[in-house]
C-alpha cells in the first residue's frame, strides 16, 4: 500500500482536509456532500491504520534487533 513516509504524510493531510470538510458539511447540514465523502474517507482510513500497523512492526523489529546488541 504505502512504500514510504512522504506517501504517508501526504496521506495524513488528505485525510485531515477530508475530516474537516466531513466536519463543515455535518455542521451545515449537507446530508448530500458528507455521504459522497465517506467512501473516500474509508479507504484513506484504511491505508493510515495499515501504515501505522506497518511502522508499529517495524519499531518492534528494530526493538528486538537492539535487544539483541545488548
Amino acid at each position: 500500500m504505502l512504500t514510504n513516509e512522504a506517501e504517508a504524510t501526504k496521506l495524513m493531510e488528505e485525510f485531515t482536509k477530508l475530516e474537516t470538510k466531513l466536519n463543515e458539511y455535518e455542521t451545515l447540514g449537507n446530508t448530500e456532500a458528507y455521504n459522497a465523502l465517506v467512501p473516500e474517507y474509508n479507504k484513506k482510513l484504511e491505508a493510515l491504520t495499515y501504515y501505522k500497523k506497518q511502522y508499529e512492526e517495524y519499531k518492534k523489529q528494530i526493538d528486538n534487533y537492539n535487544s539483541n546488541l545488548k
